[in-house]
């Protein structure tokens, strides 16, 4: 299968099928990025997808640097993703040659591919974006904790359970924007998990967690802002349960900046 055929498959578009670097379905909103595999490119459950240094590139046999036209698309796309509420796939891809300098961080060309989209969350550190592993069995998870929802008034924004049907690759539900940035707002772009060492470290890149699953509620008092660690323990740390039960317990009673 063709590159091009496998995203237009999910609906996806870009500006230009030769250089294009990422991809977008603005209908179901959500964005795709190849994630590379090699081990360069791949730490503790992460997988590169940009890196600032891709901006440019010095084609062979010259001396000066020439602008890479993906960059700034996919620059748009991470901004999606960030700031409005867009999910990230990714799909595998693997190199064909290797960047020119030591470093290892030059743009290389896409060897193979594989055609398989898998939901991930976004890591922006040290100019370089990285998509997170997050299955979709995490993401949808409920933890053992109770909720009727009795104290959801209707003017709140969101809806409840049964408010929409998965769409998109890997059964993803549809987020409500206001919900997203109505929390990021309250959170005053800080992490939201008591004690969190990295509250200032990751400000505009902060993952807004259903604590009791999408599939659940999409409502402001089931969710809070959180860094992508904070993110990631709770759907996987073993004190997840109580986790999140604390985080519940906050978002209702989350005070209004």
């Amino acid at each position: 299968m063709r590159r091009t055929t496998f995203i237009e498959s999910y609906g996806a578009t870009c500006k230009n099928w030769t250089w294009s670097w990422s991809f977008v379905n603005k209908t179901q909103r959500f964005v795709i990025f190849g994630a590379w595999q090699e081990d360069s490119h791949h730490i503790a459950g992460r997988h590169l997808i940009l890196d600032e240094h891709w901006a440019t590139r010095i084609p062979k046999g010259s001396t000066k640097a020439r602008r890479q036209p993906g960059y700034p698309q996919a620059i748009e796309h991470l901004s999606r993703v960030a700031e409005e509420g867009y999910a990230l796939f990714t799909f595998p891809i693997w190199q064909a040659s290797v960047g020119k300098t030591g470093a290892g961080r030059d743009p290389s060309s896409i060897g193979r591919f594989e055609p398989r989209l898998t939901p991930k969350t976004l890591v922006h550190e040290g100019g370089m974006w990285w998509a997170q592993d997050l299955s979709v069995v995490a993401l949808h998870s409920e933890p053992d904790v109770q909720d009727d929802l009795a104290d959801v008034g209707a003017p709140e924004l969101g809806r409840d359970e049964g408010h929409s049907k998965p769409t998109g690759p890997g059964h993803y539900f549809p987020r409500d924007r206001k919900v997203r940035e109505d929390v990021l707002k309250k959170s005053g772009e800080k992490c939201e998990r008591k004690g969190c060492s990295e509250q200032l470290r990751y400000k505009s890149f902060l993952d807004v967690h259903h604590i009791l699953g999408i599939a659940k509620s999409d409502r402001v008092t089931n969710c809070v802002a959180l860094c992508p660690n904070c993110h990631r323990d709770a759907h996987y740390s073993p004190n997840k349960d109580a986790l999140n039960k604390q985080l519940h317990a906050y978002a209702r009673k989350r005070p209004s900046n």
